[in-house]
């Protein structure tokens, strides 16, 4: 994206804990929803035709998520929406709150 002719690039790692409710209404799908605290260090690069810049922070984050289960035997796709908010960033002005849609493939052992 660009922001006054510079272009930037948003970076965010976050690691949280997270409790989840399972519902195994039936045996083929099993869905589930949760809540997580944590923190996530973000940077944020700046580049323009003058110069490079950028600004980094260590903030306090939650999450909310809801997923379905589709299970399969021993293997389970998981289908997940989650939504990630943090507090107000000194360094940026501004939060970073952001949603994702994941998928993927689990094995029970």
């Amino acid at each position: 994206d660009r922001i006054s002719g510079a272009k930037v690039k948003v970076r965010a790692v976050p690691v949280l804990v997270e409790a989840r409710l399972s519902l195994p209404l039936m045996r083929l799908l099993e869905p589930y929803a949760g809540l997580g605290v944590g923190l996530m260090y973000a940077r944020v690069d700046f580049e323009d035709a003058f110069d490079d810049d950028y600004e980094d922070d260590l903030l306090f984050v939650g999450s909310v998520f809801v997923g379905i289960n589709l299970n399969l035997d021993r293997f389970f796709i998981p289908v997940e929406w989650k939504y990630l908010f943090t507090e107000r960033s000194g360094n940026f002005g501004s939060d970073l709150n952001f949603w994702t849609v994941m998928a993927g493939v689990g094995v029970r052992f």
